[in-house]
């Protein structure tokens, strides 16, 4: 993987764990959908998905009184 490639992998991990729901599934759709950045793309939307699951199940444990629909 190139310095390009890294920087674009490294900053969509990161803005997976800022914003999982919609930043993460954004770059995660657009890496899938370049061939050269489909492995990227993998890591980014399976870090989108566990953080956004862990973040709700973190909200819903810190406040028992709001429902997710859980």
């Amino acid at each position: 993987m190139n310095f390009s490639k890294k920087k674009w992998f490294w900053a969509g991990i990161l803005i997976a764990l800022l914003n999982p729901v919609f930043s993460g599934f954004i770059i995660a759709a657009f890496y899938l959908s370049e061939p050269e950045l489909k492995k990227e793309g993998i890591i980014i939307a399976i870090v989108s998905i566990l953080w956004g699951a862990l973040s709700f199940y973190i909200l819903k444990q810190t406040f028992p009184l709001v429902n997710f629909g859980f």
